[in-house]
């Protein structure tokens, strides 16, 4: 793989076109790129969004550590 795309969590329009934007591989960010506020609100848009895409699809998602990287986890 050449390429990696980071998406904040918390940005459900760029969850949206992620997939059109020629990455190899896409990241779904809840650690840094998420404001420690919208951590939850972010764990429910990426699930959602995990739940809507083609099979195979290649995607990660990057947690926190420690009790946010479980609840992470958990969602």
């Amino acid at each position: 793989m050449r390429s990696f795309l980071y998406v904040p969590g918390n940005q459900p329009k760029m969850l949206a076109s992620a997939l059109t934007r020629g990455a190899d591989a896409l990241i779904a960010d809840l650690e840094d790129a998420v404001p420690p506020g919208e951590k939850e609100t972010a764990r429910h848009t990426v699930a959602t969004w995990l739940r809507s895409l083609p099979a195979g699809a290649p995607v990660w998602v990057r947690v926190n550590s420690g009790p946010d990287g479980l609840a992470d986890a958990r969602a």
